[in-house]
């Protein structure tokens, strides 16, 4: 399996739903495809992503997409594209999930599971966002996740709070300081 990503603009010419996964026919004249469920059977990000954008024939989008090879049963050699990540045409594909503003959690996921990821999601966007390659930034999710799991941990402790509220105290003591100091 080829698991160099590639990006390119498509306009999608026409769409198939195979049940279980869609595919897509271009004007490039390659076809591009991608699960909508997952093994649990909830959808997939790529779904998502896909209905999210109102993705139909004649639309143009970027896409970052791998190429799979297999062997057919005749025992010919096959590829597929597969679609790993949507974009607005326009914009650079990206291969992470993109953060998508929510008013409250996912059903069936705790506030603080859904602050959790959207702190990750955070981080992650800053490492693309500095140029850190889409492999490498995957690489660095056990990292991240450490560091965001310290930080809630450092956060919930009520002697940190009171350093945070000491020096704000201080800060504002300052202020006023400066402010005395003023003739008007």
């Amino acid at each position: 399996m080829n698991e160099n990503l590639l990006s390119t603009t498509i306009t999608v010419e026409s769409i198939e739903d195979k049940g279980k996964s869609i595919k897509l026919k271009c004007s490039d004249r390659k076809s591009y495809s991608f699960w909508k469920t997952k093994q649990d059977g909830n959808n997939t990000s790529m779904y998502e992503q896909f209905t999210n954008m109102a993705i139909q024939a004649g639309t143009t989008v970027n896409i970052s997409y791998k190429v799979e090879e297999f062997t057919l049963p005749d025992g010919k050699q096959a590829h597929a594209n597969k679609v790993i990540w949507f974009r607005e045409a326009g914009g650079t594909p990206l291969v992470e999930k993109p953060v998508y503003e929510a008013k409250n959690a996912p059903t069936g996921q705790s506030n603080e599971q859904f602050g959790f990821r959207l702190a990750i999601h955070g981080m992650v966007n800053g490492l693309l966002a500095t140029g850190v390659s889409p492999r490498n930034t995957i690489e660095l999710l056990p990292d991240l996740w450490l560091l965001e799991k310290a930080i809630e941990e450092k956060l919930s402790k009520p002697a940190d709070m009171t350093i945070a509220e000491a020096k704000i105290e201080q800060n504002k003591k300052e202020i006023e300081e400066i402010g005395e100091s003023i003739p008007f």
